[in-house]
């Protein structure tokens, strides 16, 4: 998990392990009145730009955006 500031970033290659993450985080986030605007988010997704890096499933940090 990454989070920067309003942005949070997770990711696994097994889609198992990641939907029991993303339950835990958005647990902790309410437990602490912390909430986010699902329609602001993307889920199951293969690959995401976040903070300029490149992100996806199969190899996991790509690189950089030019």
């Amino acid at each position: 998990m990454i989070i920067y500031l309003n942005d949070i970033l997770v990711y696994f290659k097994l889609k198992e392990d990641h939907y029991v993450y993303v339950r835990i985080i958005i647990k902790r986030l309410k437990k602490y009145k912390l909430y986010i605007k699902l329609n602001k988010y993307f889920f199951n997704v293969e690959e995401v730009e976040f903070l300029k890096f490149i992100i996806n499933t199969v190899t996991g940090l790509v690189g950089l955006k030019h």
